[in-house]
């Protein structure tokens, strides 16, 4: 089936649960296919050609499904499943290289319904007057399908078609590079007028037809949002979406050349949703509200530093959400940022421009508050065999192989170079892999990842992530070895172990940490910097902690330690 054709069928018979006639779906397909609104509502779609669409068997299987199972009563409740169908068959139409130029995937409604919740709070009630909102890419619609849904849910009854009219053509307003998606989209939102009416009215009465507003005229501009003026068109009282993610040398050198041209935070290697961020802040009225889920990157990679002293000194922060991989089958790991547009752009210290996103990061209004936790909380601590150095022999075949202290560097590999005559008497379970091996006697935590399951020397603890902790083993020494935490064990323990430092098992236990909340956040940012680390347990020749890794980790851990 032709992409167009594709469209028109996902378009009408995505629709069919919401039209309250039969369960049998067939009556449902000619009363949408016969209907008088057929020809006004796919009016956006007409340039690609005359007739009614032939629905795959697929579209037709699954509407009758969703016929039998959701109440024709409810259309906020089907709503999520018709945009769900919606979008999954677009992006099923589109081809991979489509796919891959347009850097696009569509957002899940549930993340959509998240970020619309988060600006009710900052800027939509009480909706009145002239506020506008914009989706600067657009794609299929779900940001305004969330807003809408948002709104008319709570509207009374014989309120509801007046109040869609009123969002559709006086306050929502998006732009779609794809002029088939924008088509698509205002062909969807002219089809839920229709089901809105069918809903209140049924099919009979002199009330179903009435006419929509004349033409009604909708506010999508079909083309590149990034080329148009940024001083010219209304400004809005806030702005949100999805914009399309393209790093470094998957945006096209001519493309790349024309946004360096226009925008100052197309510089070196940049993300596009980059651009769209300055772009969007010159349509955001003063105090307005801007909204992006963006590649997390955005957050920590040193590519992105211009980009947010940029945002910095053009609005305030006002929180970040990390969201993790919110796309099926895509590995993008993103965050929410959310801003709010300075009257007059602000001078911003360079070097407190990754600790403000990061202190947004962590008191996000959607995370919890670091409450500190213990490290006993998050895993269990052992000692290995009750043996002493002079218990070894030169590693040879017949040995059993057991790490020592100095077996151990911060992160390091792991290669044990002796060996004890078996058998061990330590439970087995004690040595299981993946674990987190820490140096006993040290006037700070030594601690790696062993992946190999060695056994140990009482002089080494092993640490086990206890049941349901959401962490990996690398995390906990990545943890142990920073330096908020080898600070706090000076100050706290070994400080006044002059002779001989070392840490007990229960002193070791009782480091405090952040909240696991923030213990995952921390995690996302570390597989942000360090892809592999979870994999390896290794970060042997690189920092692992660089200014904004840090950084984040002195936010964290301020609460816990303080």
């Amino acid at each position: 089936m032709a992409r167009a054709e594709a469209y028109r069928a996902i378009l009408f018979y995505g629709w069919l649960p919401l039209v309250p006639a039969a369960t049998d779906p067939a009556p449902r397909m000619r009363l949408v296919t016969q209907a008088a609104w057929l020809d006004w509502a796919r009016s956006p779609l007409a340039a690609l050609g005359p007739g009614p669409p032939e629905p795959p068997p697929e579209i037709v299987v699954a509407a009758g499904q969703a016929a039998s199972l959701l109440d024709p009563a409810d259309p906020w409740a089907q709503s999520a499943w018709v945009g769900e169908l919606h979008r999954r068959s677009i992006q099923a139409a589109r081809t991979p290289a489509e796919r891959r130029r347009s850097g696009q995937v569509f957002t899940p409604r549930w993340v959509a319904d998240r970020m619309v919740a988060g600006l009710h709070e900052l800027v939509l009630p009480p909706l009145e007057g002239p506020l506008r909102l914009l989706d600067p890419a657009l794609g299929a619609g779900v940001f305004w399908e969330a807003l809408i849904v948002s709104r008319l849910r709570e509207a009374p009854a014989d309120q509801r078609i007046a109040l869609y009219a009123d969002l559709c053509l006086d306050h929502l307003a998006g732009a779609e590079i794809d002029p088939l998606l924008a088509a698509v989209v205002a062909c969807r939102v002219r089809a839920g007028f229709w089901a809105l009416k069918l809903h209140q009215y049924g099919t009979a009465g002199a009330e179903f037809d009435i006419d929509p507003p004349e033409g009604f005229p909708l506010n999508i501009h079909a083309g590149d949002f990034l080329a148009t003026d940024g001083t010219a068109g209304p400004l809005y009282d806030a702005i949100l979406g999805n914009p399309p993610y393209g790093f470094g040398e998957s945006i096209a050198k001519p493309a790349r050349a024309a946004l360096a041209e226009r925008y100052r935070v197309a510089r070196g290697q940049f993300d596009i949703s980059w651009c769209f961020f300055e772009a969007a802040l010159q349509r955001l009225k003063p105090g307005g509200v801007l909204t992006f889920l963006v590649p997390d990157a955005l957050l920590g990679r040193p590519e992105a530093k211009d980009l947010r002293s940029f945002l910095l000194e053009a609005a305030e922060l006002v929180s970040v959400e990390h969201l993790g991989p919110v796309f099926p089958g895509v590995a993008v790991s993103s965050a929410v940022v959310t801003l709010r547009r300075r009257s007059q752009p602000a001078v911003v210290d360079a070097a407190d421009v990754d600790r403000q996103f990061i202190a947004a990061r962590l008191s996000s209004p959607w995370t919890p508050s670091p409450l500190p936790v213990r490290l006993g909380e998050v895993v269990t601590v052992g000692r290995g065999e009750e043996l002493g150095k002079g218990d070894c022999r030169p590693l040879v075949s017949g040995l059993v192989p057991v790490l020592r202290g100095e077996d151990i560097a911060p992160l390091g590999p792991l290669a044990p170079l002796v060996g004890i005559p078996g058998p061990l008497v330590k439970p087995a379970g004690r040595y299981r892999a993946p674990k987190v091996v820490v140096v006993k006697t040290a006037p700070v935590p030594i601690a790696a990842v062993d992946f190999q399951g060695h056994a140990t020397l009482q002089s080494v603890y092993c640490l086990h992530l206890r049941p349901g902790i959401p962490l990996e083993p690398a995390t906990i020494a990545w943890l142990l070895n920073s330096p908020p935490v080898q600070d706090h064990v000076r100050r706290a323990i070994t400080g006044t172990k002059k002779l001989f430092p070392q840490l007990t098992q229960r002193e070791l236990a009782a480091i405090p940490l952040p909240s696991l909340e923030v213990l995952v956040q921390l995690q996302g940012l570390l597989a942000m910097a360090f892809p592999d680390f979870a994999a390896t347990g290794t970060l042997e020749g690189i920092d692992p902690y660089p200014g904004p890794m840090l950084q984040a980790l002195e936010v964290a851990f301020a609460p816990a330690t303080s």
